[in-house]
């Protein structure tokens, strides 16, 4: 589950030093990375370089993954021998430490420096890297293009920068002799590490047979290599577009069990937490430490490639501490990074249906906001982005769920229409979907090679198929994940105003009783609308005018003064409101109210009665009307008109 990458450095009495690097992949494939150094005095040298060579021939049988490099130093760092794989390859890195000599000065500064640099640029950031420093003296050397010397301060600096960067460094120091300062230095300096039930212990080697080094050696791989690292903590952050199965197979909450997990909550999100767990390694197809954990892709989740399944955190806590088993420290190492196909979401289609009355102004995007709305099931985020889009005129905007920050597709916005406008308008046409308008949401997944690079990039391994539902293999092409039809209704008004009369008073030799209706007022499309209508008694007692059409607005109908008949009374009633006053009469056709603000589409009609009674039956009507037969508009037009028409045809 995990990768190592070590590096080892040497020094010798006099002053020389070669470095070895190796790569395997531990908890894993046993992988890691050594860097190892050599000694000085001839005997004491052959010892160094065969203790390397059996090093190499060990990771050769352990860990066949292992990369290994090679850094000599003595006063500076001298030329070297890049990360190698150590997989049939172990008579090339013999040859290479058998070239080895030695010469003065004792740098290990620079060689650590020089350590960690090579272990900065390798390919396989996830592999945990071990440096071992190898030295027979103290530091012995001078600052570039100075005078002034090195000193342990300067080693530790470069240690400390070394182990932080998260690398793990062991210290082997060969034939010191009475200097304590060295011996006390190499502890200081050393990593911790768990091994067994021994809690801790420093990675710090000495001794003054060199002839003891292939077994020191051996000692190295076994703490690093084959022992088991106990009481661990680890803590496996859920990505966000994935919820967690509990052992019961449904969606986990706070303090269920997963395979011997529990699960909790931080400000980071959903995890599971294994405690006092002990870690081995990985011996053929059998990991030093794994458990299985069942995710499923959320239901608003559009799908993509390469997609993690943990989130940012997850990790393995390691404790520190004494030989005596006090905690008083503890190392994290970052859990593997999987990730899998997610299939796409299936498209969602919908149709709506928007009424307005005639003269009102459609608001086209509020229209497809409806719409959009309407679409609005488990595709929340994509219908947010969609409102953005027609918000803001564009057509083009990233996916990413939720706060990761991970552009996964694309969403791509196209509205169409048929006999409507896509800019605001006014309603001139009454009938039943008389607008048609289309949106279109596509969903286009980034394709998995360009995933793979980016993804590959930030340490992320590629999707195992063999985990992964039905395949998981992602449809790369665009599809249509929101699809919907606003259709717009257009309605009109009507108000019928009676008139009545007692029809014993309608005496014909008089004349025939004439009124006339002045009907004004401003409609939802700020027009002024004004008409007259009269009215003709010819022995009835009741006559109707009906106003058809009528944009939404609000209209007075008042009665002119007639000869000899005299307004007695009004009454409104009818769906839309009415208001009345001595003289005349208000309906608000498309409101709610007289105060033009909400609609309302059920306010289509209103009825007035205007009742009048005799006044004066001593004189003659001197009242008549006529119908026009023709209208004149203010550029001159001449138009017949519809009434004389249809009279006469």
């Amino acid at each position: 589950m995990y990768k190592n990458q070590w590096h080892i450095t040497d020094s010798s009495v006099q002053g020389e030093g070669s470095t070895i690097i190796s790569n395997n992949n531990y908890l894993s494939d046993n992988g890691k990375y050594y860097v190892y150094t050599a000694s000085d005095s001839t005997q004491r040298f052959q010892y160094v370089k065969g203790a390397a060579s059996t090093f190499v021939k060990s990771l050769n049988q352990l860990s066949k993954d292992s990369y290994v490099g090679i850094v000599p130093f003595a006063k500076t760092v001298q030329e070297e021998y890049p990360l190698t794989k150590v997989d049939g390859k172990v008579s090339n890195f013999i040859s290479k430490i058998d070239q080895l000599s030695t010469t003065g000065g004792t740098n290990q500064v620079a060689a650590l420096n020089k350590a960690k640099a090579m272990l900065d640029s390798s390919e396989n950031k996830e592999n945990p890297k071990y440096v071992i420093l190898l030295t027979d003296g103290s530091i012995n050397a001078r600052r570039p293009n100075s005078d002034i010397k090195f000193n342990n301060d300067d080693i530790k600096q470069a240690a400390d920068e070394l182990k932080a960067a998260g690398y793990t460094l062991v210290t082997l120091g060969v034939s010191l002799g009475d200097i304590q300062t060295a011996k006390d230095l190499l502890q200081a300096i050393a990593s911790k590490m768990v091994s067994g039930n021994k809690l801790a212990y420093e990675l710090a080697y000495g001794t003054e047979y060199p002839d003891e080094l292939n077994s020191i050696f051996n000692s190295i791989v076994s703490s690093v290599m084959g022992s088991s690292l106990t009481k661990c903590v680890i803590k496996d952050y859920i990505d966000p577009r994935f919820d967690l199965l509990n052992d019961e197979g449904q969606i986990a909450k706070v303090g269920d069990s997963v395979n011997g997990g529990i699960v909790d909550k931080d400000p980071n999100g959903w995890y599971v937490i294994w405690e006092n767990q002990t870690i081995g390694n990985k011996i053929g197809d059998t990991p030093g430490w794994e458990k299985n954990i069942t995710l499923v892709a959320k239901e608003d989740f559009l799908g993509g490639n390469v997609i993690p399944t943990n989130g940012e955190g997850s990790h393995v806590s390691v404790p520190f501490g004494d030989k005596d088993g006090n905690i008083n420290n503890w190392q994290d190492m970052n859990l593997p990074k999987p990730t899998v196909n997610v299939k796409e979401l299936k498209g969602i289609e919908k149709e709506v249906e928007q009424t307005y009355f005639l003269g009102e102004t459609i608001n086209t995007k509020e229209l497809l906001k409806v719409l959009i709305n309407e679409l609005n099931t488990t595709h929340e985020q994509a219908t947010a982005i969609a409102k953005e889009l027609l918000e803001s005129g564009k057509t083009v905007a990233d996916y990413s769920y939720g706060d990761t920050n991970d552009v996964v597709g694309q969403l791509k916005l196209a509205i169409s229409t048929e006999n409507g406008n896509l800019n605001n308008h006014v309603a001139t046409k009454v009938g039943k979907h008389v607008e048609k308008y289309q949106l279109n949401v596509k969903y286009i997944p980034k394709d998995y090679s360009s995933r793979e690079d980016v993804m590959s990039k930030k340490g992320y391994e590629m999707p195992n198929q063999t985990f992964v539902k039905d395949g998981g293999m992602l449809v790369t092409k665009e599809f249509n994940l929101l699809t919907g039809t606003a259709w717009v209704n257009v309605i009109d008004g009507k108000i019928m105003i009676t008139k009545t009369i007692d029809k014993s008073t309608n005496n014909g030799t008089q004349g025939d009783p004439i009124f006339t209706f002045k009907i004004e007022g401003i409609t939802a499309s700020d027009k002024a609308y004004l008409e007259y209508r009269t009215v003709r008694f010819s022995n009835v007692g009741e006559q109707t005018v009906t106003l058809n059409g009528l944009e939404k607005g609000v209209y007075t109908i008042t009665e002119l003064d007639t000869m000899r008949y005299k307004l007695l009374d009004i009454t409104v009633d009818g769906s839309a409101p009415v208001a009345k006053t001595d003289s005349n009469a208000k309906v608000a056709i498309g409101y709610t109210g007289m105060d033009n603000e909400k609609t309302n589409l059920n306010a289509i009609q209103g009825n007035v009665v205007f009742k009048n009674s005799l006044e004066n039956d001593k004189f003659i009507s001197d009242t008549d009307v006529v119908t026009n037969k023709f209208s004149v508009d203010e550029n001159g037009k001449v138009t017949i008109t519809n009434e004389y028409y249809n009279n006469n045809n």
